[in-house]
């Protein structure tokens, strides 16, 4: 399995005869945020709600604990390299990933930080061996940090036709390009009223299952 960082706006002219899923990583192959939530009530005593933890995770963190940025985003990083971290794959991912390998192109795009870099390419390749051909990193040094990730640039790079998601805004940008999208997950964080012509959503792998094969 590959890895490398996105080169934005720059579309891959490499011919193929199968289409490319790129699949999110965090909340669509394991748990992440529900992951956290737990973290954070061990460690802090503080009970964040899933929504907050995703879109408003960092001023919560600070707000209601006095810690310094640096010092949460240090505790998180130890969070997310210790042995004890050990997500298991979301019910039915492995099983149909496997089934869409042989009529598509499969893979991982993130916006995980470099620092998990390793820790992640090997979790890929042991809940999912040999499914994906490649995991595209968006360039960020460090949890927390960096610029916000425009989905649309590493799609571009990678030269995507089929985006997988839990993110609504990561899904319409993708349409908005052209790019065939499934919004995954029924997380608090994903509920919408209505979604563009190319977006469909899928509540779990089984969904994708049908809609793709």
């Amino acid at each position: 399995m590959k890895s490398r960082n996105a080169q934005p706006n720059r579309r891959s002219t490499k011919p193929a005869t199968k289409p490319l899923i790129a699949v999110d990583f965090d909340d669509v192959l394991f748990l992440h945020y529900e992951l956290l939530a737990e973290y954070f009530l061990k460690t802090y005593k503080l009970d964040l709600n899933l929504i907050t933890l995703q879109r408003d995770m960092m001023p919560q963190l600070q707000r209601h604990t006095d810690l310094s940025r640096e010092k949460i985003v240090h505790d998180v990083e130890r969070f997310l390299l210790s042995p004890d971290h050990q997500p298991k794959p979301l019910p039915d991912a492995a099983v149909v990933i496997s089934r869409l390998k042989p009529h598509y192109r499969l893979a991982i795009v993130t916006a995980r930080a470099d620092f998990i870099r390793e820790q992640t390419i090997e979790w890929a390749q042991t809940h999912y061996p040999s499914f994906f051909d490649d995991v595209v990193f968006a360039r960020m040094l460090r949890w927390g940090d960096g610029p916000k990730v425009i989905k649309t640039e590493l799609l571009q790079d990678m030269g995507a036709d089929i985006l997988i998601d839990d993110s609504p805004r990561h899904c319409i940008q993708a349409a908005e390009m052209g790019v065939r999208a499934i919004l995954f997950g029924d997380a608090p964080w994903n509920k919408v009223n209505s979604l563009p012509e190319k977006v469909v959503r899928a509540k779990n792998w089984r969904e994708v299952e049908a809609i793709l094969l």
